[in-house]
């Protein structure tokens, strides 16, 4: 949403100038515009992942997929200085591929993320 927001401002900003500069100003537009495309890929690859008792939710920059629980397989995490990264793994292909990766919620410790637990109680069910 935020990228979607600076989009509209830059292009706002890059209108005015150009129109008072009567060309376009094309020296303004590349860092920004380099910018504002690195976060748009961000925020189309980005998955949100939602849980309750009998689906896992796998949102992604157009669709909401429902994936049941009973699919999970396996699931690891990667620690990173600075960000986590939680795969999890499905028995058979979904519509969001054999596995899926996200971050989950900020934790500032080296512990396993309380996520891990819970998805595993699930592979461990299977």
């Amino acid at each position: 949403m935020l990228t979607l927001v600076f989009s509209v401002l830059f292009l706002a900003s890059f209108l005015a100038s150009s129109l008072d500069a009567g060309h376009p100003q094309w020296s303004i537009v590349i860092f920004p515009g380099s910018i504002l495309c690195i976060f748009l890929v961000l925020a189309i690859v980005h998955k949100t992942v939602q849980l309750d008792d009998r689906y896992l939710y796998v949102s992604t920059f157009r669709k909401i997929t429902a994936i049941p629980l009973e699919q999970i397989r396996s699931v690891s995490e990667t620690i990173r200085f600075n960000y986590r990264l939680v795969t999890i793994h499905f028995q058979r292909d979904t519509p969001v591929g054999s596995s899926i990766r996200f971050t989950p919620t900020v934790q500032f410790d080296y512990r396993p993320h309380s996520i891990l637990s819970v998805l595993q109680a699930y592979a461990d069910d299977t």
